[in-house]
């Protein structure tokens, strides 16, 4: 492999599905009690960064944008999804969606807020990787109140549930996303 070749370029589909059809996946995301919206295979995980192979079976269940405290660069091996991305925080915000088709490659900044709204029926399967943590934390971006952490935003009792949430009452429907599935 020469210097400039990354695992982005070498790792394909078979590589995943044979991976993922020899053992079960490392870390299951979602609401407890309800299936996962994403299944998660680490290949690699320590303080340089983290290698994964990710299923994602439904849309983040969250309404609003969130980031990571890494860099970080997603490959679509399988399917597609939708990701709504932004940065909220510039004075014109703005959000825009891609569709990310088998073979896009999408790189992240810690400061790139997104949120995955539609996936390819049957679920898309991605190569994951991330560089080092950057900052402290990672969270949401509610419309008034700006940054709002994991911590504070999450159900702490059933952390792949949405709890206080950006601060409105919750009153939801049986068709609500944050009713079906959670996150982590």
């Amino acid at each position: 492999m020469s210097p400039k070749t990354s695992i982005l370029d070498t790792f394909t589909l078979s590589h995943a599905e044979r991976i993922m059809a020899m053992r079960d996946p490392d870390e299951l995301i979602g609401q407890r009690g309800m299936a996962p919206y994403l299944r998660r295979w680490i290949l690699e995980r320590d303080d340089r960064g983290a290698v994964y192979i990710h299923e994602i079976l439904g849309p983040d269940p969250s309404p609003e944008t969130h980031n990571h405290p890494w860099v970080s660069s997603a490959k679509v091996l399988k399917g597609w999804y939708e990701e709504q991305r932004g940065r909220p925080y510039l004075d014109t915000p703005g959000t825009y969606v891609t569709k990310l088709h088998a073979g896009t490659v999408k790189h992240r900044r810690p400061d790139d807020w997104h949120r995955i709204q539609r996936v390819a029926p049957g679920g898309c399967i991605t190569l994951f990787v991330t560089g080092p943590v950057l900052q402290d934390g990672w969270g949401f971006w509610c419309p008034d109140k700006g940054y709002v952490p994991k911590e504070e935003y999450v159900d702490p009792d059933n952390p792949g549930a949405i709890g206080a949430g950006c601060g409105e009452a919750l009153n939801p429907t049986p068709n609500d996303a944050r009713t079906r599935e959670g996150f982590q």
